[in-house]
C-alpha cells in the first residue's frame, strides 16, 4: 500500500511543482514622491501558494539581481520595494532589494529554485515594449492573457499588491455606423427610386382566392353552350323553314 502511495505522489509532483508566477507590474520610473522609489510586483496565477525560496529575479543590465525569500499566496501578489519599505507608502513590502532599474530599459527574467526560467519580459529600449511613463509615474502593467494572442502590457495608474488597472480582457466597443453624406444619400435615393428622408410604407399585395368549379360527376355530360342549344332545338328548324317558304311565296308574287 505504501509503495503505491509513493508512486502516486511521485507522478503528482510535476503538476504540483509547476508554478504560474509572473512579473506583473514594473515601476521602473519610481513614484511621484521619489524617482528612486522603484518597485516590482509578482503575481501568482495558480490555485496554490508557491514557495519562492531560492528563486531569483535578474536584470540583463545586472541591476537589480534579487534572490527571493518567502512565498506568494494562491492568486496573490508579491511586492518588491527598492531600498526601503517607504518606496510604496502604506503598503508593506514582501521583500526589500537594492539596485536601480535603468530608465533606458532592460530585460527581466524570473528563475525558479532549480534555475529554470519561469518568466521573462523584454522591456526594450526605454521600456517601449511594456510601457510606463516617467513623467506621470504611471506603471507598466501586464494585461490579462487571451488565448491565441501574445502577452501585452499597458501604462496605467499604479496598483501595488492589487489587481492591475485592467483585470479583464478588453472588449472592443461596437460603434454605430457614421451617417451618410448628403451626396451619398442622393446617389442612393436615385438608385433605389425612393426618398431616404421620408418613411417608406411597405405595400402588401392582396391576392384573391382562386375560384374553383366542382368537377362533373363521372359519366355526366358536359353542359352545352347556350347558343349551340338554340340552333340545335327542333322549333328553331321549323321557324327557319317557315321563313324560307314565305320568302319563296313573295318571289312568286
Amino acid at each position: 500500500m505504501h509503495k503505491y502511495f509513493l508512486v502516486f505522489a511521485f507522478l503528482a509532483l510535476p503538476a504540483a511543482a509547476h508554478a504560474a508566477v509572473l512579473i506583473n507590474e514594473v515601476a521602473w520610473m519610481g513614484t511621484t514622491v521619489s524617482a528612486n522609489a522603484e518597485w516590482i510586483e509578482l503575481a501568482n496565477t495558480g490555485a496554490a501558494p508557491v514557495d519562492l525560496s531560492g528563486w531569483r529575479l535578474m536584470a540583463a543590465s545586472s541591476s537589480p539581481a534579487i534572490t527571493l525569500t518567502g512565498s506568494i499566496a494562491a492568486s496573490g501578489y508579491y511586492l518588491l520595494e527598492r531600498t526601503s519599505d517607504n518606496s510604496v507608502p502604506n503598503i508593506s513590502a514582501d521583500q526589500i532589494y537594492t539596485g536601480a532599474l535603468p530608465n533606458s530599459g532592460t530585460t527581466l527574467t524570473l528563475f525558479d529554485a532549480t534555475g529554470a526560467t519561469e518568466n521573462t519580459i523584454v522591456g526594450g529600449l526605454n521600456w517601449v515594449n511594456i510601457g510606463g511613463d516617467n513623467k506621470s509615474k504611471k506603471t507598466a502593467q501586464r494585461l490579462p492573457a487571451q488565448a491565441g494572442t501574445a502577452t501585452s502590457w499597458e501604462t496605467a495608474t499604479p496598483t501595488p499588491r492589487a489587481a492591475n488597472a485592467t483585470s479583464a480582457p478588453a472588449v472592443a466597443a461596437k460603434l454605430p455606423a457614421p451617417p451618410m453624406s448628403s451626396t451619398r444619400v442622393q446617389k442612393v435615393e436615385a438608385a433605389v427610386g425612393t426618398s431616404l428622408s421620408e418613411p417608406t410604407h411597405e405595400e402588401t399585395a392582396v391576392i384573391a382566392p382562386a375560384t374553383t368549379t366542382p368537377l362533373a360527376a363521372a359519366g355526366a355530360a358536359e353542359p352545352t353552350p347556350r347558343s349551340a342549344g338554340l340552333l340545335s332545338s327542333p322549333w328553331m328548324f321549323g321557324f327557319i323553314g317557315l321563313l324560307v317558304a314565305a320568302a319563296g311565296a313573295f318571289i312568286l308574287l
